[in-house]
């Protein structure tokens, strides 16, 4: 059993994340009291997902990224990223916010170009020299600075999601 599911809450929290980063649009920013004894906290609520309850740190981050102005929050997209952080004493779980980063268009058609590659060879049954391909096709672009190194690993990351790739790390032994 997992003891996280045992005592569910109506917040999210970094458990609830795995080791995923999550991307969240924010609704709006209210004040609540979470807790029950009066001491109110903000708490941002995101569309199709619960709500988290900001600390200083995520708070602050927020803040510094869309102006200190809650109200201003409301339609911008972060990400959750679940972490750990030394607490009284202790290395416990955590979400820590980070700014999304989009992709460039550039990376958005190199992206295009290797999922239809992707896609028609998954029929093919030699489906690890077309991963070589890929990781060839990445060393390349790396290598001409076509792309940044964080522009290439989100291109990884999101070939690697691709359904229709056995279970594989392509960034595994990419130079960047």
């Amino acid at each position: 059993m997992d003891i996280n599911a045992a005592f569910p809450s109506k917040y999210i929290r970094a458990c609830d994340l795995g080791n995923d980063d999550l991307v969240v649009t924010i609704e709006g920013v209210e004040l609540e009291d979470i807790t029950g004894d009066g001491e109110v906290k903000p708490v941002m609520h995101l569309e199709d997902h619960r709500p988290l309850v900001l600390n200083k740190t995520n708070g602050n981050k927020i803040a510094g990224m869309f102006g200190p102005d809650t109200d201003n929050w409301a339609g911008q997209q972060v990400v959750l990223h679940p972490t750990t952080t030394e607490f009284a004493g202790k290395e416990v779980a955590c979400i820590r916010i980070k700014p999304v980063v989009p992709i460039s268009p550039k990376a958005e058609t190199v992206y295009q170009s290797a999922l239809k590659f992707v896609t028609s060879a998954a029929a093919a049954p030699n489906s690890d020299a077309d991963i070589t391909r890929i990781r060839s096709r990445l060393n390349d672009l790396h290598k001409a600075k076509s792309l940044t190194d964080d522009e290439l690993h989100e291109l990884a990351n999101m070939v690697e999601k691709l359904p229709v790739l056995p279970s594989t790390d392509i960034n595994s032994d990419l130079p960047f």
